[in-house]
């Protein structure tokens, strides 16, 4: 059990439990819109350890999975990757980001790649995890065909480091990505590993436009290229 939290996950799993027990598995969509419980005017969240995600494993068929309410920082990456292996058609993943945890995720860039590596229908991802480079000629990600699907991504309340770097890795896994929305609540007393994310992950976005801008440039460049060595024309007169 997590120190972290009090032991409301206990509840989570009984919740999990239930609910995998009275559905069919070929469902393909499960949601929940809840936040908190309630006990004696005191309101524990809904802390999703991994043991309350395995019952729904069994979901083979799931295109979306919503479980954005819940606090999610004890998922790891190889939950995560266990995760993403028995949902193979998700479409729409949203996991934790609307919960406003305070909490540093224990997902990485690494399960991040995992899920865009072996869910390849995904054209919606919302999820925390503590964004900072990785090796690009190791797998996961060497492995992973990009996913021109999706154009943005919800990273809630994210750590991150060396933002261009990042916003380079996620141009070549996501080519198509333009936008991440990634919340800071100024109102809120943020842990120090949460002060400056705002302005990183602004510059990731930044990086991201003038990436896919460049990439449509040189596919434009191109395509008038090849254009005109059909048509019999020179080339190299128009370069």
């Amino acid at each position: 059990m997590d120190p972290k939290y009090p032991p409301a996950w206990l509840d989570t799993l009984d919740l999990m439990v239930s609910f995998s027990q009275c559905f069919s598995p070929a469902l393909e969509h499960i949601s929940f819109a809840f936040g908190y419980f309630c006990r004696e005017a005191e309101c524990f969240p809904l802390v999703l350890a991994f043991g309350a995600v395995a019952p729904l494993l069994s979901f083979s068929r799931l295109t979306t999975l919503d479980l954005n309410w819940f606090f999610t920082s004890t998922i790891d990456d190889d939950a995560l990757k266990i995760m993403a292996q028995s949902w193979p058609q998700l479409e729409e993943f949203r996991f934790g980001v609307a919960a406003e945890e305070h909490v540093s995720p224990c997902l990485t860039f690494k399960g991040f790649v995992h899920l865009v590596q072996l869910c390849p229908h995904l054209r919606e991802i919302a999820m925390p995890f503590c964004a900072s480079p990785m090796d690009i000629a190791c797998e996961p990600f060497s492995t992973t065909i990009p996913n021109e699907k999706i154009t943005e991504i919800a990273v809630g309340i994210s750590p991150i480091a060396n933002p261009i770097t990042v916003a380079c890795q996620l141009h070549t896994l996501l080519p198509k990505l333009t936008y991440v929305d990634a919340r800071q609540y100024l109102g809120f007393s943020l842990p120090h590993q949460f002060q400056y994310i705002r302005n990183d992950w602004e510059r990731v976005v930044d990086s991201l436009e003038l990436l896919v801008a460049g990439a449509q440039t040189r596919t434009k460049h191109a395509e008038l290229i090849a254009s005109l060595k059909d048509s019999g024309l020179n080339s190299e007169i128009c370069l």
